[in-house]
C-alpha cells in the first residue's frame, strides 16, 4: 500500500515543512556569531599570508611582509563579510571605500601593536601578530558593523504614510528645481504603499 508519509502526500496536504539550506541555517545565526567565525576565518588566512610572505621575503622587513599580507587578504574579506556576515545588497563601491578606510586604520593599528612587541618588546614576530590581530577583530567588528555596512533604519508606517504628503508640499514649492525629489519621493511613497 505505500508509505503513509511520503513527502509527497505530506505536502499536498501542507504538511511537510521543506529543510532549511546550509545558507538559510547560517543566517539564521547571530550576526556576531558569524562576524567571529568569519572574522576567525578571514585572521586566519591573513596569518597564512603573513607567515608564508615571511618565509619568502624573510621577516628582516616584517611591515612590508604585513602591507601584501593586508593588500592580498582585503578583497576575499570583503566579498566574505558583505555576503555571509551583514547581507547587504547594493552599494558595493560605497561600502567597500569605506572597508578600505576601517582596514586603513586596522593596518596602522596593526603595525603600531606589531612595531611595540615586536620591536621594542623584542617579542616572536609571529606571536606578536597573533596578539595585534585579537585585538584588531574587536575594532573591526563595531567598525564594519556601525559605518562600512550600516544598514538604514526601516521606516515606520507613518514615515510611510507622511511620506506622500512631503511630495505633496514640494510639488507645492517649487515644481521645476525639485522634479528629481519629487519623483524620488514618489517611487518611495508608492513602494510603502504596496
Amino acid at each position: 500500500m505505500g508509505n503513509l508519509f511520503n513527502k509527497e502526500r505530506l505536502k499536498i496536504f501542507g504538511w511537510y515543512k521543506r529543510e532549511r539550506t546550509k545558507l538559510e541555517k547560517w543566517y539564521e545565526l547571530n550576526e556576531k556569531v558569524r562576524f567571529g567565525l568569519v572574522g576567525f576565518a578571514n585572521m586566519a588566512m591573513r596569518y597564512v599570508f603573513f607567515v608564508a610572505t615571511g618565509m619568502i621575503f624573510s621577516t628582516l622587513h616584517y611591515q612590508i611582509v604585513l602591507l601584501l599580507t593586508w593588500f592580498l587578504s582585503s578583497f576575499i574579506a570583503f566579498a566574505a563579510y558583505k555576503i555571509l556576515v551583514f547581507n547587504t545588497v547594493g552599494n558595493h563601491v560605497r561600502e567597500y571605500l569605506k572597508s578600505i578606510m576601517i582596514w586603513s586604520l586596522s593596518y596602522l593599528l596593526n603595525a603600531g601593536i606589531l612595531e611595540v612587541l615586536a620591536g621594542w618588546l623584542v617579542l616572536n614576530v609571529y606571536l606578536a601578530q597573533a596578539a595585534a590581530i585579537a585585538v584588531i577583530m574587536v575594532i573591526n567588528y563595531v567598525l564594519f558593523k556601525y559605518f562600512a555596512f550600516k544598514q538604514p533604519k526601516p521606516q515606520t508606517r507613518w514615515e510611510k504614510n507622511t511620506g506622500f504628503f512631503q511630495c505633496i508640499q514640494l510639488i507645492k514649492k517649487s515644481p521645476q528645481t525639485r522634479a528629481f525629489e519629487i519623483s524620488e519621493r514618489l517611487c518611495q511613497a508608492s513602494l510603502a504603499l504596496k
